[in-house]
């Protein structure tokens, strides 16, 4: 006997329908079975909570800001003009890219006029200040000197005001140890 054959054979002439029960009398559950439930531990949001229908509306003036630059052949910032957008000028920024945010700029200008005013030269404190807006990103608790309130320069020494707190000797501190990231007891911002 050949395969088919066997295959006829055995087949059933009647096929289970997913809507009809196989038994009469039987009432089965039809369709696909519940995926696993997410419990949270907080309410969900109502939908007309104000959060919720502030964020409805930006995606609506976004999707017209969209259909202007699609339909009118505009640039995306002359759409969003038209839709009612005001432009987000951090929207390009970190931590959707790697440029700098507005806060992250403020910050880089304050360190650079901080460290040139300690004594480096732009192109140093350019160099130091980016370190540190990198160090910012990936959370890093360590600090340089040029950073802290206790460091002074005299004679062209420089000096930790709590030398003891911060682990050395005496209060004179190398030239090179100034720009160093380091854990510091006696950091004060």
């Amino acid at each position: 006997m050949r395969w088919l054959e066997r295959l006829k054979k055995t087949s059933t002439g009647t096929k289970p329908h997913p809507t009809k029960p196989t038994e009469p009398g039987f009432v089965g559950f039809v369709g696909t079975p519940l995926g696993p439930m997410q419990e949270s531990s907080s309410d969900p949001a109502p939908a007309n909570d104000e959060r919720h229908t502030i964020t409805a509306d930006r995606e609506a003036i976004e999707e017209r800001a969209a259909i202007i630059e699609f339909d009118g052949g505009l640039s995306r910032i002359e759409a969003e003009a038209l839709a009612g957008i005001t432009p987000d000028p951090d929207r390009h920024c970190w931590p959707h890219t790697t440029a700098m945010n507005t806060a992250e700029i403020d910050t880089f200008s304050a360190r650079v006029h901080l460290f040139t005013r300690h004594g480096l030269d732009t192109t140093e404190a350019e160099k130091l200040a980016d370190s540190l807006a990198t160090r910012d990103r990936q959370a890093d608790d360590r600090r340089v000197c040029l950073e802290c309130r206790n460091l002074r320069r005299s004679g062209g020494l420089w000096r930790c005001g709590q030398p003891h707190r911060a682990g050395w000797a005496g209060a004179d501190l190398p030239g090179d140890l100034v720009n160093l990231l380091q854990r510091c007891e006696g950091f004060t911002s």
